[in-house]
């Protein structure tokens, strides 16, 4: 439960642990309002905007001891119900950022809190989400070299258990790799008119189901049976594409997202 009170002016924010952030001002520029916090030192904390008009969907960046972005995330009613909880260090900082989502439909559910040093840049993240299957996954990220982009599947992987059930007659498997160097927030949808949208985080050079529909045509594109868009945003002057494999007439079916730099007019 979190406690407000106003000291000579000054606005502290307290935690369940007895930490504050302080300075926290609340803001208004033209349709946005930006609620700005800081370090004891006076730096520029985390800020939290969202639009006048819809307070239901914000944005959060949280900020190091030298003003570089270390975290950002969005959250609240869209596509479902997502939330992130903040716990703070005693100088003000951020100690841990604690992600949830829970989508419209399905049995998925993100789970991740990130972990951060007292200068502010991150020190580990702690993935407890579920994936499409149900299934609780525990995974413990830390912070390391870039590695090496996963090579596109050039045949599909064989059924490793024997008594596995034959697939049915023209039903496709869609997965989706993660070609970039960045994590992705992607919204996915099944185009048959009732399927309701869903979110999936994905780690650079990892792969996630999508789901699963019938073709019977060898050459048909799986992003004319799903649309696919990455809620992420990329670095300025650079765009994500959600690309196709061609895999031919087999039941696993692949799309990739790159980032490309976009091509400016002369």
């Amino acid at each position: 439960m979190y406690k407000l009170c106003a000291l000579t002016g000054l606005l502290l924010v307290y935690t369940a642990a007895g930490y504050a952030q302080y300075g926290c001002k609340t803001m208004t520029k033209g349709d946005t309002i930006y609620q700005r916090c800081y370090y004891t030192t006076g730096q520029l904390s985390t800020e939290i905007c969202y639009l006048r008009a819809d307070e239901r969907w914000k944005h959060l960046k949280v900020y190091t001891k030298t003003h570089e972005l270390s975290y950002e995330n969005s959250y609240g009613q869209r596509y479902g119900s997502s939330h992130v909880d903040l716990r703070y260090q005693a100088d003000g900082g951020v100690a841990s950022a604690h992600y949830t989502m829970q989508p419209d439909g399905g049995i998925q559910y993100t789970d991740v809190t990130t972990y951060f040093k007292a200068d502010g840049t991150q020190d580990h993240v702690e993935d407890n989400s579920r994936g499409n299957d149900g299934e609780p996954h525990l995974r413990l990220l830390r912070p390391q070299e870039p590695k090496p982009i996963a090579p596109i599947p050039q045949t599909t992987p064989q059924p490793s258990k024997p008594n596995e059930c034959a697939p049915v007659p023209g039903q496709k498997k869609l997965y989706l790799i993660n070609y970039t160097s960045e994590t992705l927030q992607l919204i996915y949808q099944y185009k048959d008119g009732r399927s309701s949208a869903m979110r999936a985080a994905v780690e650079p050079s990892d792969t996630t189901v999508v789901g699963v529909y019938s073709s019977y045509r060898s050459s048909s594109d799986p992003l004319q049976h799903y649309g696919i868009q990455v809620a992420s945003r990329p670095k300025t002057g650079y765009q994500y594409e959600v690309k196709p494999i061609n895999s031919g007439d087999t039941a696993d079916q692949y799309v990739i997202v790159v980032c490309r730099k976009v091509k400016t007019k002369r």
